[in-house]
């Protein structure tokens, strides 16, 4: 867990000092705790909790992107469901197509038709 604030950072910035003196000899872990108002189990246990994140940042890490999650079951139905719109809204096109050529007025078109010449056209009289 990452520190809060600046206080958190300062605290552990001495405790991470007093756990390399103990490490390095130069404190024995009696003189640690008592420099930072702890017990020694308390100091134990956070010398321990160091040394696992220490342990732990060590380790391998793949090369690259991590691998993208697996599509939900959600984001499948999804695309399922648009795979079948599109189905209907094709079998729909066709329909009306049918519709307008029996019709033959054009509605619906997928490619430009051209004008068809009138054959009969109203004169305004005068």
């Amino acid at each position: 867990m990452a520190p809060q604030n600046d206080h958190d950072t300062e605290k552990a910035a001495r405790r991470l000092e007093q756990i390399l003196a103990v490490m390095r000899g130069e404190k024995s872990a009696t003189q640690a705790a008592e420099a930072l108002g702890v017990s020694r189990e308390t100091f134990y246990e956070w010398n321990n909790r160091a040394l696992a994140g220490l342990r732990e940042s060590l380790v391998d890490r793949t090369a690259g992107r991590p691998p993208a999650p697996p599509e939900g079951l959600e984001k499948i139905r999804m695309k399922q469901e648009i795979d079948e719109l599109k189905q209907q809204v094709k079998l729909l096109e066709g329909a009306i197509l049918i519709r307008d050529v029996m019709d033959g007025v054009p509605r619906f078109t997928t490619s430009p038709v051209p004008d068809k010449p009138s054959s009969s056209r109203s004169k305004k009289k005068p």
